[in-house]
């Protein structure tokens, strides 16, 4: 990141700010989570990587260029050690991080100030998942910032994800031809269950209500009554709404419109966490997201009637209708934002066993068949 202030001994400091909890003074005595690489503090005032400025383009760049290695007092001297050497910033835990600031004398603690949010995106690690042969199923991955573009391979290999090892196994296949890759869906408005179960149309966002003052609802065009166990959203699930409509041109009494800054607020490219679903909803679209839209005056502000904003879901990805003859353990989930070269799988996700069915230690059940590929009712 760089800042365009010349000005001091400028620190900065990433905490992990997933519920938009993190303030100013959070900022000034908060430690970054051990999940980073070349970033971290000794202590909540000093912290590294340093700033080092660039006086031709008035920037001062944190990009590990000048590393805190122990040598205290370092921060703009010509230290052999240390200077010209690029050390990337790295995390190993996908969300939601504030960036925070402190322009100079990063002691005082009223000298720290919350700039913005960074999004990081990835899958959680950790993450398992048991199937059984010969039946085609969909591996979800969570995480945050997941897009249609991620990729993953399902490797047999120990090495490196993203060393040319690591290939796709061959016994893994969508509909009896293997690829090299899975490409991933996401839940939205879009998707194709919306048709499965009926409607004529995409299931959108249809207006955002208040919520006690507590929160905002967030109400879907059509409900899930067709997948009763599984609601249209979770609890815990993340929405990233694209854009809304706030046109009340000859609809009265629309005297409290929503404006832009309710605009930007809704369609934060990180989305919103859903925390429940709405106490009086009897229709299933009702859900309650963190945010509150209310003017100055306490009032909150109203939406077009004619909305139908897009949104999807970025918290899980799926990868739809895999499929082994073959019963293999100890499969690694590998990870790629969009690329598609070896060295584009960064990260592990998981592991994945696929078994016979007297091998399994449990399974479960569920009325539908397969015919010609696609999940239908048992009749």
């Amino acid at each position: 990141g760089t800042t365009n202030s010349l000005q001091g001994h400028p620190q900065m400091k990433l905490l992990a700010d997933t519920e938009e909890q993190v303030t100013d003074n959070d900022c000034a005595v908060g430690l970054p989570e051990p999940v980073f690489t070349n970033h971290g503090c000794l202590e909540p005032s000093i912290c590294y990587p340093y700033g080092w400025r660039n006086d031709t383009s008035e920037t001062i760049a944190f990009n590990a260029k000048y590393y805190y290695g122990g040598l205290l007092g370092k921060l703009f001297a010509d230290d052999p050690l240390f200077q010209d050497v690029e050390l990337a910033m790295s995390v190993s835990v996908a969300g939601i991080y504030a960036v925070c600031y402190c322009e100079t004398d990063c002691g005082t603690e009223g000298n720290w100030a919350k700039l913005t949010r960074l999004e990081v995106r990835g899958p959680n690690g950790g993450q398992y998942w048991s199937y059984q042969t010969l039946i085609p199923f969909t591996l979800r991955v969570g995480g945050s910032g997941l897009r249609e573009s991620n990729k993953i391979r399902i490797t047999t290999s120990f090495k490196a994800c993203n060393t040319q090892h690591a290939l796709n196994w061959e016994r893994l296949v969508i509909k009896g031809t293997h690829y090299p890759m899975f490409n991933a869906t996401l839940l939205s408005h879009s998707s194709a269950r919306w048709r499965f179960e009926g409607y004529p149309e995409d299931n959108t966002i249809v207006d955002i209500q208040d919520y006690y003052g507590q929160g905002s609802v967030v109400v879907f065009r059509y409900d899930a009554v067709g997948f009763s166990v599984f609601p249209i959203v979770n609890v815990g699930d993340v929405i990233v709404i694209d854009q809304t409509d706030v046109d009340h041109s000859g609809v009265p009494p629309y005297t409290e419109p929503a404006n832009e800054e309710h605009i930007e607020m809704v369609t934060v490219t990180w989305g919103h966490t859903v925390m429940a679903r709405a106490q009086e909803d009897l229709t299933g679209t009702k859900f309650v997201i963190p945010i509150i839209l209310q003017h100055a005056s306490g009032n909150t502000p109203t939406w077009s009637p004619n909305m139908r904003a897009p949104w999807r879901r970025t918290s899980q990805a799926s990868f739809e209708k895999l499929e082994s003859p073959e019963a293999r353990r100890g499969l690694r989930v590998c990870w790629s934002d969009s690329g598609v070269e070896d060295r584009d799988f960064v990260v592990d996700a998981g592991a994945l066993d696929i078994e016979d069915a007297p091998m399994m230690v449990f399974s479960t059940a569920n009325l539908v068949a397969t015919a010609a590929g696609e999940a239908t009712a048992i009749v």
